[in-house]
């Protein structure tokens, strides 16, 4: 773990409470992600901080404000699951080059880089660096504190505002790991597929990506009897619509035509479902996180048995568009 001079009373509560975060045999992190977060905003002076509650449209979906941003530190199953894919990642990067810190570069970081600086505990400034990126002044001010108080600048190459849709990624260092956090369930909103398109344009073949896949599916489903039993029950698949990958980034969504063999039983409705490959086995699974809740879909045409729905998602108002195929 290499440091500079910061706070030793700051960066000892900061290593108390993220390695709660980081030990999966500790089962109730929450109340330590709340400290963490109270901890954070307090150093970062974010409270105060100009913006703070602004979103910001970009060309591929809305980023959320920084305070909104500092919030999904609290979703703990999203935080863990993160955290624990990105670790595996930088030690097989780490494995194929010892040579050389692998080099992360963090799309979304918000003011906290909540999914790269607790793994400071975990590896030291020679294994690991990271490339942080944001289009809003708060969260990129609010890390820099943060970033001083816990002396770790040794850890970081960078922390730019800018816009991750438009970014020009430099050549040197080389990226070895692409981390993109912008995402809603149902890919909706946020830009994560606008980002991850346009930065892996820019980077090396081989660049590992995180999350390696997000995987929407249209299913019927009775919601309410599924929140009441904390997961699917009875549901009717019907397919994938959508996945977001390396390899599927660099290419147009495509439309998907579905066939309904029957139609919506009381209760029932059209939704999306979200899993999220995060790394190697690291995932998300439904209903672990505020990412893989279903997204119910409104607006849909008559659904009877035989209707044939086409879903495509759409990349300029990002989340799925369902018509009448």
């Amino acid at each position: 773990m290499a440091r500079v001079h910061g706070n030793q009373e700051t960066f000892d509560r900061f290593r108390r409470l993220a390695a709660a975060l980081l030990d999966a045999s500790v089962q109730d992190a929450d109340a330590s992600a709340l400290a963490l977060h109270e901890l954070l905003t307090a150093v970062a002076g974010l409270d105060e901080a100009p913006g703070r509650d602004e979103h910001t449209a970009l060309s591929g979906g809305r980023a959320l404000s920084p305070v909104d941003a500092a919030r999904c530190l609290l979703d703990v199953p999203r935080t863990r699951a993160y955290i624990a894919g990105l670790r595996a990642a930088i030690e097989d990067c780490r494995a194929q080059r010892p040579d050389r810190p692998v080099h992360v570069l963090y799309a979304g970081c918000g003011p906290f880089a909540s999914l790269a600086l607790p793994l400071t505990l975990v590896f030291g400034a020679d294994v690991v660096r990271f490339t942080c990126i944001d289009v809003h002044d708060a969260s990129t001010e609010s890390l820099r504190r943060v970033v001083t108080a816990l002396g770790l600048e040794p850890y970081m190459l960078g922390v730019h505002q800018a816009d991750a849709t438009a970014l020009a990624v430099p050549a040197s260092p080389p990226v070895d790991i692409l981390l993109v956090e912008a995402l809603q369930r149902a890919l909706t909103h946020e830009p994560q597929v606008a980002i991850t398109r346009h930065l892996l344009e820019q980077l090396a073949p081989g660049v590992r990506l995180v999350p390696q896949r997000v995987t929407l599916r249209a299913c019927l489903a009775d919601i309410p009897a599924e929140l009441a039993a904390g997961g699917p029950v009875n549901r009717l698949e019907l397919g994938t619509v959508f996945e977001l990958t390396a390899d599927t980034a660099s290419h147009d969504p495509r439309p998907c035509v579905l066939s309904l063999p029957r139609a919506p039983k009381q209760g029932e409705s059209l939704v999306i479902t979200t899993t999220l490959a995060i790394y190697a086995d690291h995932a998300l699974g439904e209903y672990k996180s505020g990412l893989t809740y279903p997204e119910i879909v409104g607006n849909t045409p008559p659904l009877e048995a035989g209707t044939q729905l086409e879903v495509i998602y759409d990349t300029r108002i990002p989340g799925p568009a369902v018509a009448a195929g």
